[in-house]
């Protein structure tokens, strides 16, 4: 049996694919998002996969989710698929995500599925804007406006 091999799993602002050399440029990665109070909505971010199938000419990808209180879901139904066709064994797969949920603070999970087994997962941490402490009278920091 040929071992599918996860070359990249990320969440970050946006992929864009460069139509003339076929390079794929992945921009704004992160994995913790601050916000000032809960439930939040992140306005948009994609999921990126980069996976090398070897010999195979197609896999099934689905993506699981699971919230910090343990909510499981599945954002995406599976789908099928295939190399590149340039005859390289390698599949990208990006999922953009607009107005995504934040109900509460804690680490979130994103799993990737591949035929049936979660192979890679990433995590995302939510997190409260600390409350700006009041400066001192006669202190500044930060440029002067």
């Amino acid at each position: 049996m040929n071992k599918i091999r996860v070359q990249a799993f990320l969440l970050c602002d946006s992929v864009v694919v460069d139509s003339q050399t076929g390079k794929t440029g992945v921009q704004g990665v992160f994995d913790r998002i601050w916000c000032r109070s809960f439930p939040a909505m992140h306005p948009n971010c994609t999921l990126y996969a980069r996976l090398d199938l070897g010999n195979e000419d197609s896999c099934e990808v689905q993506l699981s989710f699971r919230s910090p209180s343990g909510l499981r879901q599945a954002p995406m139904p599976p789908q099928r698929i295939s190399p590149a066709p340039d005859g390289t064994p390698i599949a990208n797969l990006f999922i953009q995500m607009q107005g995504f949920p934040v109900p509460e603070p804690g680490r979130y999970v994103f799993g990737l599925i591949v035929d049936g087994e979660e192979i890679a997962e990433f995590q995302l941490t939510a997190a409260l804007v600390a409350p700006q402490a009041p400066q001192a009278q006669g202190t500044q920091h930060g440029k002067i406006h």
